[in-house]
């Protein structure tokens, strides 16, 4: 996606949805960023997972809520985000656990309603007799993960951002207990200050 850089204010290591975020962030606030992976963006888990955005248990819930449904918008890409969410269950001890999450978010002002096995199954045409219930998350929501990857990538590239595949981090360097620089399979990059994201 870039050719290989001599330096940048802030090197972030990992083109994952965390690197990508932090990067995109520090570019939009004008920083000059450059994000490094071994891979290729979104190759790991940021890409192969379920797209939750309902992190009831982050101390950034709030803010994520806030965020999610204007991101579209805020990175000009799609991440094909879709507001509400619906967890159905047929075992009983995890219909159990996702009822106390559904009272947990509750007391934190979020609306979830219980459904029970008929209620469920009409919501998800898909399950059978087999589910027992679930609940309905009214807020948070889904989106693409591979989609949400390349968003914040090209959003990032936009804002001036380089991104460096098959480029492993082989360490740091460093004068007066700061980072100096990220070592790289491919030469080093001066900077100022790095992101862990890997």
């Amino acid at each position: 996606m870039s050719d290989f850089p001599a330096s940048a204010s802030v090197v972030v290591v990992g083109a994952g949805v965390t690197g990508l975020s932090a990067a995109w962030w520090l570019a939009r606030s004008g920083i000059d960023v450059v994000v490094i992976d071994k891979g290729i963006v979104g190759w790991e888990a940021s890409g192969r997972n379920g797209g939750g955005a309902s992190h009831y248990q982050s101390p950034l819930f709030a803010e994520e809520q806030r965020l999610w449904p204007q991101m579209d918008e805020l990175l000009g890409y799609p991440t094909e985000y879709r507001h509400e969410r619906i967890i159905i269950q047929r075992d009983p001890a995890l219909l159990d656990h996702y009822r106390a999450v559904g009272r947990m978010c509750t007391a934190m002002g979020y609306r979830v309603d219980d459904l029970d096995s008929a209620q469920a199954q009409a919501m998800v045409p898909l399950t059978d007799g087999t589910c027992l219930g679930g609940i309905h998350l009214r807020f948070g929501g889904h989106a693409n993960p591979q989609r949400t990857v390349q968003a914040y990538a090209w959003a990032l590239q936009d804002l001036g951002g380089r991104i460096v595949q098959h480029c492993p981090a082989t360490g740091f360097a460093t004068a007066g207990g700061r980072v100096i620089g990220v070592g790289t399979s491919r030469g080093r990059i001066a900077c100022d200050a790095v992101v862990v994201a890997a």
